[in-house]
């Protein structure tokens, strides 16, 4: 397969926006509405010089997600938050009942964000609690990665009926509450 002038433009980018970020010559977020911008100049700029590489209609389109509006919220509540000081006092405190320990740690910051994702949307609980494990990844030594994983796992709320079958969170994409097929697996009160 043959990269064609496209493709290069696109790898170009991507290595300029992977760069950016790695880097950290500008933020993150400067950066994303940088490549975003680079992305619609694009259309401007005859197709002779630099291909068209997106559809000048929908170059906005990821702002009418509600989950991007959403975390873009919490983001900047987030921050607002962290600038009172209100996030390194629950760092602290978590830090002062689980102590520097893994073990006592990870369920404590699970436990809280997994307790704020049941009022509020679970990515921005967890976008919210970033300033909050960033601190005490920086203040115990512990990799932020170690942290991260098990607050994502927590602040995202399974819902699985009697049996451990996955159900949807839109009623209406719910089986007919009816029937009822009986366990997939053999149980102790199945009747064979």
């Amino acid at each position: 397969m043959e990269l064609t002038t496209e493709m290069m433009w696109v790898l170009g980018i991507l290595a300029f926006t992977i760069y950016l970020f790695v880097s950290e010559i500008v933020r993150v977020d400067v950066a994303a509405v940088l490549v975003m911008v680079l992305l619609g100049l694009t259309t401007v700029i005859p197709d002779t010089m630099v291909p068209s590489l997106v559809d000048p209609t929908k170059l906005f389109v990821g702002f009418s997600s509600n989950a991007v509006i959403s975390i873009i919220a919490v983001m900047i509540i987030g921050a607002g938050l962290d600038k009172t000081g209100l996030m390194s006092k629950v760092a602290a405190f978590i830090m002062k009942i689980g102590g520097s320990t893994e073990q006592r740690i990870i369920p404590l910051i699970s436990g809280t964000v997994g307790f704020i994702s049941s009022f509020m949307q679970n990515v921005g609980a967890a976008a919210l609690f970033l300033p909050v494990v960033s601190r005490i990844s920086a203040r115990t030594g512990l990799p932020m990665s170690r942290l991260l994983m098990p607050m994502g796992f927590y602040s995202h709320p399974r819902r699985h009926d009697d049996h451990g079958r996955f159900q949807p969170a839109d009623p209406a994409q719910r089986p007919d509450p009816d029937f009822q097929p009986g366990p997939a697996y053999p149980t102790a009160d199945a009747n064979l």
